[in-house]
């Protein structure tokens, strides 16, 4: 999952960059790489390759559920406060916080659905498969 997300995310900044492409897809391009940025930094974390935690940068010994929902939290806080422009050039992308939250959310159990497509891309990714695959997870859930 790590390497698919890291391949779709050097796709998405690759053509968010290029300027053969139109402004809207650029932009897409540029949220989705942000995205699968969050994905893959939670993955590292998760899997002992990245020492900090995804949004705090918080160091910690074995990691717990508990730690993986604390950054949820976090992860939500950039969500929210992403919409204030006094604070925003603080924070990560709000696409980088929905890429982890969406990533611990999978992790733990609590939706089916992973956080890429079969081609590693997210959310805005152009022709992606996650928004319908995303839509039947919730569609499953509500009826469990």
């Amino acid at each position: 999952m790590l390497a698919l997300a890291a391949e779709g995310a050097h796709r998405a900044a690759a053509q968010s960059r290029d300027l053969d492409t139109g402004a809207d897809a650029r932009a897409f391009a540029r949220q989705d790489a942000d995205y699968l940025d969050g994905v893959m930094a939670t993955l590292a974390w998760t899997l002992g390759e990245r020492a900090e935690s995804p949004i705090t940068r918080a160091r910690s010994g074995e990691l717990t559920t508990r730690d993986l929902k604390m950054q949820r939290v976090h992860a939500e806080d950039v969500i929210d406060q992403s919409r204030y422009p006094w604070i925003a050039d603080r924070l990560p992308p709000l696409w980088y916080g929905e890429g982890v939250k969406f990533t611990i959310t999978w992790l733990l159990g609590d939706w089916t659905a992973p956080p890429v497509d079969p081609a590693g891309r997210g959310p805005y990714g152009q022709d992606s498969e996650l928004p319908a695959m995303l839509r039947d997870a919730e569609t499953r859930q509500r009826h469990l």
